[in-house]
């Protein structure tokens, strides 16, 4: 991804799969499981929250 692609979290479900996906300055993150897409995302959340803090330190 370009170093300064950012996108917002995206929520989609394919049958039984849920994604969340999004990006931060150039880094893509993704949570997918066999769960509905909004039950992946407090998932999500803490995967961004923790990725923001290591990112800061």
């Amino acid at each position: 991804m370009q170093i300064d692609k950012s996108a917002s979290m995206t929520s989609t479900s394919s049958g039984t799969m849920g994604r969340v996906t999004w990006a931060v300055d150039g880094i893509g993150y993704s949570v997918v499981g066999e769960r509905p897409a909004a039950e992946l995302h407090p998932i999500a959340n803490e995967v961004r929250r923790q990725a923001d803090a290591a990112l800061v330190s």
